[in-house]
């Protein structure tokens, strides 16, 4: 179903040289988010899946690690249909301190 990513160059996109985050716990609920229906943590190469889902639309969200931050959106509608997903969910976290030296060079 998806993945977490270490952003390293802190594009907002899964590149190669990304490191996958092992233990990272992602929350599936109803679409509009207000009920509860699971979580999962990835696995050590950083992949999450929720099985047997019946088709509906799904809210998935990422609970940001601590001392990273966000890199792209944490939190993503997906459709499941009888045949397949609609899109293989790719959350992006960074390292604080590496967004802060970022903003420090670039000044």
């Amino acid at each position: 179903m998806g993945v977490v990513f270490d952003d390293r160059n802190q594009n907002e996109v899964f590149d190669p040289d990304d490191h996958l985050m092992p233990g990272v716990t992602v929350i599936l609920t109803d679409r509009a988010g207000m009920r509860s229906l699971g979580s999962t943590s990835t696995g050590a190469d950083g992949h999450f899946r929720f099985d047997s889902l019946p088709p509906a639309d799904y809210r998935v969200t990422l609970e940001t690690p601590p001392g990273f931050e966000r890199a792209t959106d944490d939190s993503l509608v997906l459709a499941v249909t009888e045949r397949r997903l609609s899109a293989e969910v790719k959350f992006g976290v960074m390292r604080r301190e590496r967004r802060s030296l970022a903003r420090v060079v670039d000044r």
